[in-house]
């Protein structure tokens, strides 16, 4: 965490600014993937911050020569012992049912992944994450099995509350992306699935 903290910060310091060398043609042409598409129809509302803002689909235009080029730019800054090559992303895993999560179980179970968001959705903008080859911005993920379904049905919480599910609590971090209005990268959030837990309403 400390050397992807590091390398954000050189990212802040020379990318915040106007790319110095414009970024490709094609990038605007990059087309969505399926995968995405729901994400990117998604309207804007309070409360966003509560749900995913994210896509893990790779466009197959994704621009990843001139990425890894731009990147490297940004080692000049850094000490040499600290040079972004030296650094390496967590690599994806796929969902995985967490321990003492047994399959029937309805106390609020949890499947944890870690995960590469390819597209992030900000103020109803579409942006590109910048993922270099030789290091990664990837995100924990844990989240509810079955979101939504009735937790602690032992206790018969549902006889004695109006309602009682299990509901993903969510979490924010921020991820380097490209914002294609003003031709440079910049910090947003991203809101992700970190636990699940029983929600108990009146």
């Amino acid at each position: 965490m400390a050397a992807q903290n590091i390398l954000l910060m050189a990212f802040l310091l020379c990318g915040a600014v106007k790319a110095q060398n414009s970024i490709p043609v094609y990038y605007n042409d990059v087309e969505i993937p399926d995968g995405c598409r729901d994400l990117q129809s998604k309207e804007p509302k309070s409360g966003d911050e509560n749900v995913e803002n994210f896509c893990t689909h790779m466009p197959t235009s994704y621009p990843q020569k001139w990425i890894d080029s731009y990147v490297e730019q940004w080692d000049k800054i850094m000490v040499p012992h600290q040079q972004s090559k030296a650094f390496h992303g967590v690599e994806e895993t796929p969902y995985v049912r967490d321990a003492g999560c047994d399959i029937g179980d309805n106390n609020c179970c949890t499947e944890s992944a870690t995960l590469m968001p390819f597209y992030l959705k900000s103020e109803d903008q579409m942006m590109l994450v910048i993922q270099p080859t030789f290091f990664q911005q990837t995100i924990k993920v844990k989240r509810c099995v079955s979101s939504g379904s009735e937790c602690f049905k032992d206790l018969d919480l549902q006889s004695v509350f109006k309602e009682a599910t299990c509901e993903n609590e969510m979490g924010t971090t921020k991820l380097l992306v490209f914002n294609s209005k003003t031709n440079s990268t910049e910090m947003r959030d991203l809101h992700f699935p970190v636990d699940c837990s029983c929600h108990i309403r009146d």
